[in-house]
């Protein structure tokens, strides 16, 4: 089966789309998931995400490239210990289809292969 779904580095170029993705998902979150839901929030989530001990991946559509979710991995230790959080949410009207599994799927073969 051909992925529905591919992953993309955040970038300042979808500020806008992420905080309107972020907006419509108010009730979808709540209580449990606080995105960035400012322009300087955002801006602090890309630099984040950039760092040695932290990597982020949008989710998209592969066809239309629409924004589906966000996954993070955070805390990553390097060495013996090897371990890092992760941490996910998907943007509505694209939630309970499975997607973010694909996501999930691809950003977890990310992180045991090339990021090691």
């Amino acid at each position: 089966m051909a992925a529905r779904v591919r992953l993309e580095r955040p970038t300042l170029r979808s500020t806008a789309e992420f905080l309107a993705a972020v907006h419509r998902s108010r009730k979808l979150h709540a209580p449990w998931v606080k995105a960035p839901s400012t322009e300087a929030a955002y801006c602090t989530f890309v630099r984040r995400v950039r760092t040695h001990n932290h990597v982020g991946y949008l989710i998209r559509l592969r066809g239309s490239g629409e924004l589906i979710g966000v996954v993070g991995i955070s805390e990553i230790v390097h060495g013996s210990l090897r371990s890092a959080y992760l941490g996910y949410y998907a943007f509505a009207p694209h939630e309970r289809q499975g997607l973010m599994m694909e996501g999930l799927s691809l950003v977890i073969k990310r992180a045991f292969g090339p990021l090691r």
